[in-house]
């Protein structure tokens, strides 16, 4: 299978480097002193700690993946006005996929997370065989870690290329590899991927014990299990993702709690109740390049339409997601919209938080007064009234749009329910038509030339 980009196995120390001109060809052998680097446990952490940091790089989930790529998708951003100014990205935003911007956005994602699996797969396949290297809780935290982070990298590629799941599972979506390889691997239907990725994930959760301490800079148990919920629920299996959603939500007096409104100015980001982030000491250069007021290129910021942005959050100011810690107008500056300042001074990124798990339980729940309940207990937490007025699913769905602003959740919420037609991130009141084609980004161009 044709793969560009660097392979980047991790830690800087050990991994030869692809020319970025070339396709990927991964292959255990080319990498320098790789039969050294798996002869201690310290190796194989070492190359896994190698694919936190990539995954956390402002190419993709510390910036391009989830902030701008998934936001642009999930209408978040204006990219239009009456004054004719063109827009950055006004192509991702109309899903006009076979532009050149877009082609090249979704290309890099696709390379980017094939590479990081490629990675994880050599990791996974040399880990059994030198298991006698490993006492009994690092062996399990480090195959469950890798085997998490692949799991949760197939996933988002398929949630991108794959076809919406509710209209048509059986489409081929996404290959599926498990061994670092040159070959190209067929496009499987995309049932076939998740009936992968629940085994796989399973596999995470299980080896990922409980007991283990919770560091939620990584893949942990309760973090296993937020993304098999999340994958559960994709699935449609109601069943097995309030189940998941329920052991993370049980565990909130010693796990989690979430961030209070007088304390966003210290915690922008409301880790709070993040049951899995990624680190990124450099995090402010994805606010430096995308909604930083500094930019001054008004077109070339990313910022939502003020009054979409008051709209989503029905006016109210003392909910923590509205805080002037994340979203003001910035002193001294001719812009007089309000900017966002989630990620300027945090070093974490948010991937998987309790709080989705509630919205999961509040879906999923068989009886819509615990449906209410659980639904509650978020709007209680971000300072919302509580209340069980209207359709349950239209109220998920108000929480869905406040709580994920830049960690890009909002679309797969829309894709997963094949949403008809999805709010405009240009006009409030607006909406915009989806179709099975604007909800499925295309595979790159790269990839079916060779299929």
């Amino acid at each position: 299978m044709k793969r560009y980009l660097n392979n980047f196995l991790a830690a800087a120390v050990l991994l030869t480097a692809v020319s970025c001109n070339k396709y990927l060809d991964v292959k255990p052998e080319t990498s320098v002193g790789m039969d050294e680097a798996y002869q201690t446990p310290e190796g194989f952490k070492q190359h896994l700690n190698g694919v936190y940091l990539q995954l956390a790089a402002k190419p993709a989930y510390g910036g391009t993946i989830n902030m701008v790529a998934a936001e642009l998708l999930g209408q978040r951003y204006q990219q239009a006005d009456n004054s004719g100014s063109i827009y950055n990205y006004v192509d991702v935003a109309s899903y006009n996929y076979g532009s050149t911007i877009s082609k090249g956005m979704f290309g890099f994602i696709w390379s980017g997370l094939y590479t990081q699996i490629a990675n994880l797969n050599t990791i996974l396949q040399n880990i059994d065989a030198k298991r006698n290297i490993f006492d009994e809780t690092t062996f399990k935290k480090v195959k469950g870690e890798a085997l998490a982070l692949r799991t949760f990298c197939y996933f988002d590629l398929l949630r991108f290329y794959g076809p919406v799941y509710l209209v048509d599972s059986t489409a081929p979506s996404i290959p599926y590899y498990t061994r670092t390889s040159a070959d190209p691997g067929p496009y499987l239907p995309a049932k076939q991927i998740m009936d992968s990725l629940l085994r796989d994930g399973v596999q995470a959760y299980q080896l990922l014990d409980s007991s283990y301490v919770q560091d939620y800079g990584r893949m942990t148990h309760s973090g296993a299990a937020a993304l098999l919920a999340r994958m559960y629920l994709y699935r449609g299996d109601k069943q097995n993702a309030f189940s998941k959603a329920m052991e993370v939500m049980s565990a909130k007096d010693i796990r989690y709690t979430f961030t209070k409104y007088t304390n966003v100015a210290q915690d922008p980001a409301l880790m709070g109740d993040v049951m899995f982030s990624l680190q990124n000491t450099k995090l402010v250069d994805a606010f430096n390049a995308w909604f930083s007021p500094a930019i001054q290129t008004v077109p070339k910021m990313l910022y939502p339409s003020p009054n979409v942005l008051s709209a989503t959050y029905e006016g109210k100011t003392d909910d923590p997601r509205m805080s002037t810690a994340v979203w003001n107008v910035p002193a001294g500056s001719t812009i007089t919209f309000k900017c966002f300042y989630k990620f300027q001074v945090v070093q974490r990124v948010p991937i998987l938080r309790a709080s989705e798990c509630f919205l999961i339980a509040a879906e999923t729940a068989a009886d819509p007064a615990d449906g209410w309940k659980y639904l509650n207990v978020v709007r209680g937490a971000r300072n919302t009234t509580m209340n069980t007025v209207g359709l349950l699913s239209d109220a998920i769905a108000k929480e869905y749009r406040k709580e994920f602003w830049g960690e890009g959740q909002l679309f797969f919420y829309y894709k997963r329910n094949f949403t008809a037609a999805i709010p405009s991130g240009n006009v409030d009141g607006q909406t915009v038509p989806m179709t099975t084609k604007t909800y499925q980004v295309p595979v790159p161009d790269a990839e079916t030339n060779v299929h």
